[in-house]
């Protein structure tokens, strides 16, 4: 197998998605509008297993609502943009509600295929935020800059009142609250509002602190958050210098911090609060309430990415102009290279299955699409898919990654990768699910006797558990919450594999004795298999 570094720059270099490694769903092209900028839209908006995407149509410039499943058939335009009036500009899904944004600064909602208008605002919607159901509009322009949460399950329509920000705000979402500060770098205080979508709910981040008990701040003017957890920069009177705390709405205890650089992003990984600024990537412990610093040179343009308890970041080579993917599940000892994946610029990743996608870019600025494989620890399956300048997104539609491609030159296409895809949803792949029609069968499920279907794809229709094997096997204490010991087999003959309830593989069991303090409590399987015949038996294990 190469390595990531050598397939990289063994590309075959060409303009256009390769026939072999994907299938065009729906040409957007229309080049007489080029100067159309972010044409897609929505990209993580999935309802009922479907895309919901913003596009114009072949024959003009105004944003239409689409839709894919994944197939060049599913792949349709939803709802013309002549129902709202003029294009589309934004589009958010929530729960069963798709919510949309004209340019003449309307709200519609979209429910069950019905079409409502919500409000017309007199000035231009900044952004929409998913939040408790609904939505929180940012309306910044001029002097006139407001919040409104609007929910059109519960006909809601709140305006929050005057947050006087710049034009953007950074939204996050903590204890339950929308918090949106300032994105500004200016000094300008008083710039970071909370709120619970209610009038009275909303208010001044550092009002609310003082008044739920958290401590006195003469202003805030900087915060993100995720979780239980918040990174805030304020000051405790008018001429006092300001600093850095961090804030857990749990316990209300507030911790005092040095930490340097404008914050942009927070994150909650494996039990850690994992934040990022302009100057570092750092880590807060709440156990020991210690900070770590992960990184301090990496990319700060390059979104945080966590995925299974994994924080997933870009650190600049000291030696070339590309970067390496690292990995850190918060912790300073677990961060590491991540198999030494590198790219030129671009890193986009989604989960797909058991296994992590990553688009990366070559020195030309090439973009490609590798798939690595977490059983057995590989990268497989090069999808070429542009020349360079081109803009990429990847999503998901019913377990296949879609792509959209735009350039100034073809407009936008929509693309599905044929290389993988997780059409059942089972987190299994194409490559090692024998049916990808049906989520009940896949090489974690449990082979039935009684039919003559390959339940577990392993090629053996009659793999019933060995009930004679498993009445000779003792496994205990059963419930188990740290050391789980295995009796009554000869490991050296055996292959066991603990897995999940969902099939998928957590570990190979190596010892008679195994620790399973590290797993979340549950019920649990263990697959032991004769190495000779592949005749299997399963033990349920509970860990508390």
């Amino acid at each position: 197998m190469k390595s990531i570094t050598t397939l990289l720059f063994q590309i075959i270099i060409c303009s256009f998605l390769s026939s072999q490694g994907a299938t065009l769903l729906l040409d957007h092209n229309d080049s007489q509008y080029n100067s159309i900028t972010d044409p897609f839209q929505g990209g993580t908006n999935t309802k009922d297993g479907l895309l919901y995407y913003l596009a114009t149509s072949p024959d003009n410039n105004n944003h239409s609502i689409y839709s894919t499943d994944g197939t060049v058939e599913g792949t349709v335009k939803r709802y013309n943009y002549t129902s709202f009036g003029s294009k589309l500009t934004r589009l958010v899904v929530v729960g069963s509600v798709i919510y949309v944004i004209n340019d003449n600064r309307t709200i519609y909602s979209i429910v069950d295929g019905v079409i409502s208008e919500l409000k017309n605002f007199s000035a231009e919607i900044s952004d929409m935020y998913p939040y408790n159901g609904g939505v929180i509009l940012y309306r910044g322009a001029n002097n006139f800059k407001r919040l409104w949460y609007l929910n059109a399950i519960e006909g809601e329509i709140i305006d929050l009142g005057i947050f006087n920000t710049s034009n953007s705000i950074i939204p996050s979402e903590v204890g339950g609250f929308f918090v949106g500060a300032d994105k500004s770098t200016e000094s300008t205080t008083g710039r970071v509002i909370i709120s619970d979508g209610t009038e009275d709910g909303t208010m001044l981040l550092r009002d609310y602190l003082f008044d739920e008990g958290f401590g006195y701040f003469y202003s805030i003017k900087r915060a993100v958050g995720d979780g239980d957890y918040m990174l805030v920069q304020g000051n405790t009177s008018s001429n006092g210098l300001f600093n850095d705390y961090i804030i857990d709405f749990n316990t209300k205890e507030v911790y005092f911090k040095n930490i340097s650089g404008v914050f942009l992003e927070a994150k909650m990984v494996n039990n850690h609060f994992v934040m990022k600024t302009s100057d570092s990537i750092l880590s807060f412990d709440p156990n020991t309430t210690s900070t770590s610093l992960i990184k301090d040179e990496f990319d700060p343009y390059t979104p945080l990415y966590v995925i299974d308890d994994l924080l997933y970041y870009l650190t600049p080579s000291d030696t070339s102009s590309v970067s390496f993917v690292y990995t850190t599940d918060g912790t300073l000892d677990s961060r590491q290279s991540y198999n030494g994946i590198s790219t030129a610029s671009t890193f986009v990743i989604e989960k797909l299955g058991q296994d992590v996608a990553l688009i990366l870019s070559d020195m030309d600025f090439k973009k490609n699409l590798f798939i690595y494989r977490t059983d057995p620890d590989s990268i497989e399956t090069v999808t070429n898919l542009t020349s360079s300048g081109a803009d990429f997104i990847m999503m998901k539609a019913k377990g296949t990654l879609i792509f959209n491609k735009y350039t100034p030159e073809y407009g936008l296409e929509l693309y599905r990768s044929e290389a993988i895809v997780d059409n059942d949803e089972d987190g299994y792949l194409s490559d090692v699910d024998c049916d990808e029609s049906n989520p009940e069968i896949n090489p974690g499920a449990i082979e039935d006797d009684s039919n003559d279907i390959d339940e577990n794809c392993d090629g053996i229709l009659t793999n019933i558990a060995n009930t004679e094997l498993g009445s000779q096997i003792k496994v205990y204490p059963n419930p188990v919450t740290s050391e789980l010991t295995i009796d009554g087999i000869n490991l050296q003959e055996y292959t066991i594999l603990l897995k999940n309830l969902a099939g998928k593989s957590l570990m190979q069991v190596k010892s008679n004795n195994i620790d399973l303090s590290g797993l979340d409590t549950g019920l649990y399987i263990l697959d032991i298999r004769n190495k000779v015949d592949n005749v299997a038996t399963f033990k349920k294990v509970m860990k508390l």
